[in-house]
């Protein structure tokens, strides 16, 4: 291939590799064929998701979650005429434990999402071990459910399960829809490490912003809706740019994708 150098280590390998998905990208949204064929030469990415959208699910879950909750939480202590530091010491409980609670509980559901995977690999492998023809007939039956003939559905199924580590984890994907389990907890952990860490830090800006316009506007009952206001807009900000990064990260339009976000963040916070 013209232009196409082969280099040594794992890090070169990674960048050719980033470079494949890259490409493959543009050439699909150009509609150029034959840069995707000149793509799809160079090494295949290792991993099975895009490295940028590894934690896209925890940092927009935990984002949208936190912002949405600090700011209701706001603006009901500020319509009851809370003290600032009534309001500091809630809204601080309200912001950790809440981080807390969905970091736990991200780490808790993928826990239980691989316990659930495992014992259901576990069943397919003895399935495979003591029933193997009625495997190859299931699996047949689904091909032909998407419009396979059952030639062709009994070549592939006799095929695949010639090989019974990859025969096992196709029929987790297709029979029971489950992706197969990984072999650690320590993907559960990142996730909620991750979760926690964008509840909280994305929850704290709107009260940071009521403590800033607090101490800009002052703390007397007429700039009470200023107060509000301001901390409304950091928080639509907030959203907005949250929501542009999650489009930025789709390749989908970012100035689409803001204004979804904060309309969406609004709504769940009333």
């Amino acid at each position: 291939m013209e232009g196409y150098k082969k280099l040594s280590g794992s890090a070169s390998s990674q960048s050719l590799a980033d470079d494949r998905t890259l490409n493959a990208r543009k050439a699909f949204e150009a509609g150029d064929v034959s840069a995707s064929r000149t793509a799809h030469l160079l090494p295949r990415h290792e991993e099975a998701t895009v490295p940028e959208g590894r934690f896209l699910k925890a940092i927009i879950f935990g984002g949208l979650d936190g912002i949405s909750t600090i700011f209701a939480f706001l603006a009901g202590a500020v319509g009851a005429r809370l003290e600032l530091v009534n309001i500091l010491a809630v809204g601080l409980a309200q912001l950790f434990a809440g981080a807390l609670g969905m970091g736990l509980g991200e780490f808790i559901s993928r826990s239980a999402e691989r316990d659930m995977a495992k014992r259901e690999e576990e069943r397919e492998f003895w399935e495979v071990e003591n029933n193997p023809d009625g495997e190859i007939s299931e699996m047949i039956d689904i091909y032909m459910s998407k419009g396979v003939s059952e030639e062709d559905a009994s070549i592939v199924a006799r095929t695949l399960s010639k090989y019974k580590d990859f025969w096992v984890e196709h029929m987790m994907l297709h029979e029971i829809g489950m992706l197969p389990p990984t072999d650690d907890l320590m993907e559960a952990k990142v996730q909620g490490l991750v979760m926690f860490l964008s509840f909280l830090l994305l929850g704290s800006l709107p009260l940071l912003a009521y403590i800033l316009s607090h101490s800009i506007i002052g703390h007397d009952d007429a700039s009470t809706g200023a107060q509000l206001t301001m901390t409304c807009m950091a928080s639509s900000g907030a959203l907005f740019v949250l929501g542009m990064v999650k489009a930025h990260m789709a390749e989908m339009a970012m100035l689409r994708g803001g204004l979804s976000m904060m309309f969406q963040g609004l709504a769940c916070a009333g």
